[in-house]
């Protein structure tokens, strides 16, 4: 028991979950978060840039104003940063 450690694990911030956490704090409102990341490509693991650059219809939804142009603008930063720290369910050194 004394010599037992577990595995840390981080959660990141995906793309959709960046654009939406920054769109909570900049109080929009949960439809509109939701046309922001419905508007997404179906693609796993995709980029911000990326489905920027892919969906005409994200561009649209990203550039209707300057909150959403802020908050595009805000979740590219935060996108794959460490979002908050875990432990492995099964990982013991």
């Amino acid at each position: 028991e004394e010599r037992v450690g577990q595995i840390i694990t981080f959660g990141t911030m995906a793309a959709k979950n960046a654009v939406k956490d920054v769109a909570r704090v900049f109080n929009v409102s949960l439809s509109e978060a939701n046309e922001m990341t419905k508007a997404f490509p179906s693609k796993l693991g995709i980029t911000i840039q990326e489905a920027l650059e892919t969906s005409v219809d994200l561009k649209e939804v990203a550039e209707r104003n300057d909150i959403n142009r802020k908050v595009f603008h805000i979740a590219q930063k935060l996108e794959g940063n460490h979002r908050q720290p875990g432990r492995h369910a099964a990982g013991v050194v």
